[in-house]
């Protein structure tokens, strides 16, 4: 049949394939690659115009080229040797040369093709078995190829299909949930496109953190990735970001994720439970303690941080995201949400919307998301509209009933060792306690200002918090020292406690007739107070006119005058005080 309907060429290559099958077992050989047949069991056809050789029970079909082989067993098939296409169909390949069972470890092909001028088998709804972790078979991907030696370490390789597959305890205590690929033999956690890994680390049995990436590298005693969305649960709140470089030391217990100043990964990550977006570089927990730690990385002399307010708002800082741009990106979001009613949405929905290329408006974008005003979900290309934007927009418009702040609490602490951090979060009280604060400024129009002792306090759950130290208020008018002093946000007033002292100053005359302010000499001791900064619904201030007497201080309790510091304590305080009932003061910063 050769001789009557092929050409000579292909006769004399019929010729040569059967002299190196007959003699050598070979089905085709070159520089590339080598492969080899065990069986003499097989016989010649002719199909459409070319001779085929069909091998139809069972036999074991090698490769080999670079100095590396691999074997897949009892299969079965045709070799188009004229085109030199291989058809085949079942067989079995394992994962032995990596130090596994062979019969713990494979995965079994169905139909598959092979070019044997290269070293390469694809296989799709390979089935997977992993014995020492799954008691069930997996379906995906398999690929298998001889390559130089630093490549052969990633063959063979197998991808799942679903991206839920659920393997527990990877260490103790951590889960994970995704795709499979084993690839040589490192596991990989795969995620695909949408970033659908997991890896859950768990309290208790419960879920406390999880971070999902398009894919981990899971060696034996560690996890990293390059990007990893985050999200650490506190009951119905969450902290969160959308790409952060993840290491998990599963020898030391440590979690360390790292956030990079270039690209999306310099957006801050946001806090609902403290209703603030915290500023740093590096975060390190030890999975079995309570506390989560926040720094900068090791290097330089002092490690910096902050955390912002969500209702916090700069004219400076929304007069400079302007630029020469014709319509202010803040309004050019808000104008998309409020056109589409949406406030989640892809990227390639707004650049269209914008009329600006995608590369241009994912600038635009990651730059909105580094200054907390959107999520910016890297995996999925997708955009979520925070509250700050929502204030900045309002606080820029001069709506009547727009509300901001000021707060921000700026931690710097002078390195004694790499390992110095700024903040401590206890993950069962919910606690942020935070060093290195030298001031906060409540009120820009009221002049309030707080000075902790040894730069340290507590924010509690919207941005509450608790410290001992100094308060000023009016410029200085008031102040008072004392402890367990309570900021509560909601009611923009301080409780105070314990107050250990009050003391008031006042405006003088110098001799040009200039005024100045001037302590008054007597301090008062009192127990107990507050300090209301201003209303409720004016922490900006920009209704001053509305609200003319705040701040208000209140005294709850007596208070008392002593002068036991002076003439070496001749007016003891047990035989001589001034006694002075509970008071109030209004309007602190123009009494």
């Amino acid at each position: 049949e050769t001789v009557d309907n092929t050409t000579t060429k292909k006769l004399m290559l019929f010729c040569a394939f059967t002299n190196d099958l007959v003699k050598e077992n070979i089905l085709r050989k070159s520089k590339a690659a080598a492969w080899l047949v065990n069986t003499d069991d097989f016989h010649f056809a002719f199909e459409m115009i070319e001779p085929i050789i069909l091998f139809n029970s069972k036999f074991n079909l090698s490769c080999s080229a670079n100095g590396g082989s691999y074997i897949i067993q009892g299969t079965t098939g045709k070799y188009y040797f004229v085109s030199n296409n291989w058809e085949g169909i079942g067989g079995k390949i394992n994962w032995e040369s990596h130090g596994f069972g062979k019969d713990s470890v494979y995965a079994t092909i169905n139909n598959y093709k092979i070019d044997t001028r290269k070293s390469q088998l694809l296989a799709d709804s390979a089935v997977f078995y992993n014995k020492y972790i799954f008691q069930f078979p997996i379906i995906g991907q398999f690929i298998n190829k001889l390559s130089s030696a630093r490549q052969t370490e990633k063959f063979p390789k197998f991808t799942s299909y679903t991206k839920d597959i659920e393997i527990k305890e990877i260490f103790p205590n951590v889960d994970y949930k995704g795709g499979y690929k084993l690839q040589g033999k490192e596991f990989i956690a795969d995620g695909g496109d949408y970033a659908r890994a997991r890896i859950i680390f768990k309290r208790n049995g419960l879920p406390v953190f999880i971070a999902n990436a398009n894919r981990f590298n899971l060696g034996s005693d560690r996890i990293i990735s390059k990007g990893a969305g985050i999200k650490i649960f506190f009951d119905t709140d969450s902290i969160y970001h959308s790409n952060l470089k993840f290491k998990y030391i599963n020898s030391e217990r440590k979690l360390q994720l790292y956030r990079d100043i270039n690209g999306v990964s310099a957006a801050p990550i946001l806090n609902t439970y403290h209703n603030i977006t915290m500023d740093f570089e590096l975060l390190e927990w030890n999975i079995d303690k309570d506390i989560i730690r926040f720094g900068s990385l090791p290097g330089p002399s002092q490690s910096r941080i902050k955390f912002e307010s969500v209702n916090r708002y700069l004219q400076q800082k929304y007069d400079s995201m302007q630029g020469l741009d014709a319509i202010h990106p803040l309004f050019l979001v808000n104008n998309y949400v409020k056109t589409k009613k949406e406030e989640k949405f892809f990227v390639r929905d707004f650049a269209k919307f914008s009329r600006f290329p995608v590369v241009q408006i994912q600038h635009l974008l990651i730059q909105l998301a580094n200054d907390g005003f959107i999520f910016y979900d890297n995996a999925e290309q997708r955009i979520t509209v925070l509250p700050k934007l929502n204030n900045y927009i309002e606080a820029a418009s001069g709506l009547d009933d727009c509300d901001y702040d000021v707060i921000i609490f700026n931690s710097i602490i002078n390195r004694v060792s790499k390992n110095n951090f700024n903040a401590d979060l206890n993950i069962n009280n919910k606690d942020l306690k935070v060093f290195g604060i030298s001031g906060i400024n409540l009120s820009d129009s009221n002049d309030v200002f707080l000075i902790p002792n040894y730069g340290e306090l507590v924010i509690k759950k919207n941005r509450n918090f608790i410290f001992n130290g100094q308060i000023e208020a009016g410029n200085g008018r008031l102040k008072l020292l004392g402890r367990n002093f309570l900021f509560d946000y909601d009611e923009f007033k301080i409780d105070l406690k314990q107050i250990d002292l009050i003391q008031l100053s006042v405006l003088v005359n110098d001799q040009y007739g200039n005024e100045y302010l001037t302590p008054v000499k007597t301090q008062f001791e009192a127990k107990s107070g507050d300090l209301r900064i201003d209303h409720p619904t004016n922490k900006s201030g920009l209704r001053k006119e509305e609200f003319l007497n705040f701040p208000i201080f209140r005294s709850f309790e007596s208070s008392y005058a002593y002068y036991d510091d002076i003439l070496d304590g001749v007016y003891d305080r047990s035989r001589f005080s001034f006694h002075i009932d509970p008071f109030t003061i209004d309007s602190v910063d123009t009494f």
